[in-house]
This record gives C-alpha cells, sequence and structure tokens, in this order.
C-alpha cells in the first residue's frame, strides 16, 4: 500500500530524518504484530516513559502507534537509522560479544537475560541464542530487529540511555504518532477479507475433528487460546464470572481489537457495556454441531463468539445489536460476519469466516 509521510520526516536532534524505508517497515511489522507487546502491564516500561509527551492511551492502536513513534525516534538517536550499526566505540563496557551493542536499536545479546521471552524470539528465528548470533540477527533481519526492541522495552527502561534519560521525550511528535495511527486504522480494514469462507475453515484452522466424533485434544491444544476484555465478563444463562474468551489463535488478536474498540467506544464505562450486553458472554470455542443442523457450527473451530443470548436470540428479527453500531463497527471493522443478518437471524454470534 502507497504511504506518503509528512508527520513522521520531522527531524530527530541532529540526526536527520528518518528514512521512508525505515517508517515502511515499522509499519509493516506493526500491521500483523502480536497484541500482547502493545497490551498494559504493571512495569515501568516505554509507555510509561513516554506518557506525558504521547498519552494518555485511549485505544490499543493508539498504544500501537505510539510504540511505532517511540521506536522512530530512538532509531535515530542510537544509529541515525542504521540497520547495521556496530558497537557503540564510546561505551567501555561495550568490550564481549554479549555486552556489545548492534544494529537500528543498539541492543546487546545480554538484553535478553531481561525475560526468556526475548531468548525466545532468538531461538525461534534461529535455532540458537548465543551471542554472535544476536549481533548478525538483528543487524540483518529488520522485523526481528523491531520486534525484539519493541519486547525489550516492555519489560525495561534500563537498557537504552536514551529512553532512560528520556532524551528522546523532547523528539516526540504527537502528530506523527497520528500519522501512524491512521495507516494502521487503515490498513487493518483493507484486510477485512483475511477470513475464510466457513466451507473451507479446515484449510484456514486445521481440523478440530478427533476419534468417534470428539474433538480432537492435540487440535485444540495447539490452536485454542483465551482473549481476556478490558471488562468484566458474566455467563450469560447465570452470571457466573467468566475469565476469557475462548478462541482460535489466528483470530485472537482480531478480537482483542474489537474489544479495546467497543471499551474506548464505551468511554471505558462498564456500566454502558453493561447496557449493550457485551458482558454477557454466551460462548466461544465449543466443539458442537450448528444449531438443529448436522454440520459442525463455526464455534467447533473456534472462530465465533456469542454475547447477550436473551436479548439477541436465534430467529429474532430485531436483535438488540442491530441498534448499537459502536459494537457492529467494531466487529465489521475487522471483517467478522454478523448473524443479525442472516435470512433467519443469529443477532449474539459473529464469525471470523465468510458466508
Amino acid at each position: 500500500m502507497d504511504r506518503t509521510f509528512f508527520a513522521c520526516k520531522q527531524e530527530v536532534f541532529n540526526r536527520g530524518v528518518s528514512p521512508d524505508a525505515f517508517l515502511n517497515e515499522l509499519i509493516d511489522w506493526a500491521v500483523n504484530a502480536h497484541s500482547e507487546i502493545f497490551e498494559r502491564n504493571n512495569r515501568i516500561d516505554i509507555y510509561s516513559r513516554i506518557v506525558t509527551e504521547l498519552g494518555p492511551w485511549e485505544s490499543f492502536i493508539h498504544r500501537k502507534a505510539a510504540m511505532l513513534e517511540a521506536l522512530r525516534v530512538l532509531g535515530g538517536f542510537e544509529s541515525s537509522w542504521d540497520w547495521e550499526a556496530g558497537k557503540d566505540t564510546t561505551n567501555p563496557d561495550s568490550n564481549t560479544p554479549s555486552t556489545e551493542e548492534a544494529g537500528i536499536f543498539q541492543c546487546s545479546a545480554n538484553s535478553m537475560n531481561f525475560d526468556d521471552s526475548l531468548s525466545d524470539l532468538l531461538l525461534k528465528e534461529t535455532g540458537r541464542t548465543d551471542s554472535e548470533t544476536f549481533i548478525t540477527t538483528t543487524k540483518s533481519n529488520h522485523p526481528f530487529a523491531i520486534e525484539y526492541c519493541a519486547r525489550l522495552i516492555r519489560f525495561t527502561v534500563n537498557h537504552h540511555g536514551p529512553i532512560k534519560h528520556k532524551h528522546i521525550n523532547p523528539w516526540l511528535r504527537r502528530d506523527a504518532m497520528l500519522e501512524f495511527m491512521g495507516f494502521l486504522e487503515r490498513e487493518s480494514k483493507s484486510d477485512e477479507s483475511r477470513w475464510p469462507h466457513q466451507d473451507e475453515v479446515d484449510s484456514f484452522y486445521g481440523n478440530p475433528r478427533g476419534l468417534d466424533g470428539e474433538p480432537n485434544a492435540e487440535w485444540e491444544k495447539d490452536n485454542i487460546v483465551k482473549v481476556k476484555p478490558p471488562w468484566q465478563l458474566v455467563t450469560a444463562w447465570d452470571f457466573q464470572p467468566v475469565s476469557g474468551i475462548r478462541i482460535h489463535r489466528e483470530c485472537a488478536e482480531s478480537l482483542k481489537k474489537i474489544l479495546e474498540q467497543i471499551w474506548v467506544s464505551s468511554g471505558h464505562d462498564e456500566s454502558r457495556i453493561r447496557e449493550w450486553g457485551m458482558h454477557l458472554y454466551a460462548g466461544g470455542y465449543n466443539y458442537r454441531l450448528m444449531r438443529g443442523g448436522t454440520r459442525l457450527s463455526m464455534h467447533s473451530w473456534g472462530c465465533a463468539v456469542d454475547f447477550d443470548s436473551a436479548r439477541n436470540a436465534f430467529g429474532d428479527h430485531s436483535p438488540n445489536f442491530g441498534s448499537i453500531p459502536s459494537v457492529l463497527d467494531a466487529f465489521a471493522d475487522e471483517g467478522w460476519t454478523w448473524g443479525g443478518d442472516w435470512r433467519t437471524p443469529d443477532g449474539m454470534h459473529w464469525q471470523a469466516a465468510t458466508v
């Protein structure tokens, strides 16, 4: 997709301006990056350091765009956006392969000690976790370099001096962050056709069928994850607390975006969420037949969710969700199909599959 940058081309200190190629790679990475990289935590991290300039955080995509702006400025400070930058020769501690800074964000291999997930990222990419492999990979593999640094600065602000001492902060630009946000919003919406037709879900989500009509336990273990909304869920039938929605990992990131968008539209107001009925969880992954049919339900692949079944019952031609555009738009923006539009309506139901 063509992108023309304006706000993102503002100067950083005395380093000049970010190359378009670098900005494009940031966005390409962010469009499909794991949502866990941007979610809230209890640490003093990059978001804690830049909240005054770019916050307060109003949505998931706001947090994602803020991360890109932080990386834009950090790349300038650390290396003048040089992917193959070597060690900092002015740092006397950069005297071993483990402590040697490398690449555009000047990360060193010993930073993998902050969390096992960081070394796991290198292991998944290369099959190794030694310092020499880290240096080579962070210079040559651009998506790895971006993701590694993004994950690292969620664990600590102490690894990068420009972050620790807030040297990057005067150069952070809210208009650049908004420009990133615009590209992310546009490109997430342009990807609405990514879901399979419901006759082709086996090839996309895998085959959930086990022996003798039972679910495939190995498939379930490998593919079903839990997504927790920003509000408290309860079961729609007896109002018991629910810890999260069980969903296929292929559409989990999309569902997180949907729920975050609904939360923002509610004004972060749980009473509004309850008014809409989005706290009433009526089902996610569930290996079963379609209601009144002989074929498996989309719930069997973990690509469907149900909410507020009482006010959006199967066959009801005036489901309650039909009057709540904030909910309908959030799912529509991610390309999910709403059952309320069907000839026999199923207003409680959305699925990451077309019909």
